[in-house]
Order: C-alpha cells, then structure tokens, then sequence
C-alpha cells in the first residue's frame, strides 16, 4: 500500500534550542497513527509543524480564496514581510498550538486562557501592522467564508477551533467594555 505521508529527517529548532531532531514516518492510505512519548518530547511541535507545512501546501489555495474575495492586495502585502517577521508569527502560532492543545477545555473566561488570547492577538496585530489592520476591518466580514479558510490551515479539531473562537470573542467583549 502506497504512503500518503512520508516525513523524513524533520528537524526544528528556536533560538539555538532543538526542538525535533531526525523524526521520520509514515502513514499508509487508511492507516490511523498516534504520537506516544513523554512531555516534551516533541509530539505537539511535530504535530503543529506537520499542519503549517500543509499550509504552505494550501498556500495557492488561500491566494485564490483571497482573491475572490477581492484581498489580493492584503495577500501582496503579507508576501512582503521579512522572514524574521514571519518566523516570529509561526513562532507565536506554535505557541498558541500548544497552548490551545494544554487549555482546551477550561472556561474561556480563564485568566490564562485569556492570557493566551492576548499574546495571541498582540501579536498579530504586531505582524499585520495599522495599514493592513484597517484595510480587514474594512472587508464586509458577513460576505466572506471564513469557515472556508480555517479549514485550509487549522491545526485544530473542530471542538478545539470552536473553543478558540469563544475564546476570542470573549476577549473582544472584554476589551471593548474597558
């Protein structure tokens, strides 16, 4: 039977600190697989780098999805960002990953889940800067599917997707309110 996933010799690291050295495998056509080791070991990191490698997959996918809904020049302007700025965000997505897979399940309203979101959010709006942030708030939401486009590139169940989303709104509540 033919591997519909093949990764050999993954390797990754953060600032000089070696997160996964030489991991391989492989996954049949219909085969279900499992990460077992202990904490830290690298399991969540394999898992999160698999999902943005599938989204560089995805990433004519996403262009096309921005283009129909007229964010062509949105797409342009993220393209142009330094690859220091870039690899700071996938940084601080890793991290919120692994935040999401350990909290998941805790009331939103939970300080450190709240915590989570800030960073998250900050972030964010640090890589997008005040130009593109205004030209998206601009975008009629309501007209665009954005279900379509976290199913592109999400590395969250859909129960762990919809929590983040309450999440998030809760912050938003909560930082319009002070």
């Amino acid at each position: 039977m033919e591997n519909v996933i093949e990764v050999r010799e993954l390797v990754k690291s953060f600032e000089n600190k070696m997160a996964l050295k030489n991991v391989n495998f492989q996954v049949k056509k219909g085969e279900t697989i499992g990460f077992l080791g202990p904490s830290g070991s690298g399991k969540t990191t394999t898992i999160i780098l698999f999902s943005l490698i599938h989204g560089i997959q995805t990433e004519n996918i996403q262009k096309e999805w921005m283009e129909r809904h007229m964010l062509a020049d949105v797409m342009e302007e993220l393209s142009n960002k330094t690859e220091e700025e870039k690899i700071t965000l996938d940084q601080t997505f890793i991290q919120l990953a692994k935040e999401v897979k350990q909290l998941y399940g805790k009331p939103v309203e939970d300080p450190k889940v709240q915590e989570m979101i800030k960073t998250y959010i900050e972030a964010s709006f640090k890589f997008l800067g005040d130009d593109l942030m205004e030209r998206l708030a601009e975008t009629n939401v309501e007209e665009l599917d954005v279900q379509e486009l976290e199913n592109m590139t999400s590395p969250f169940t859909e129960d762990e997707q919809d929590w983040l989303n309450q999440a998030m709104e809760y912050y938003m509540k909560q930082t319009e309110s002070e």
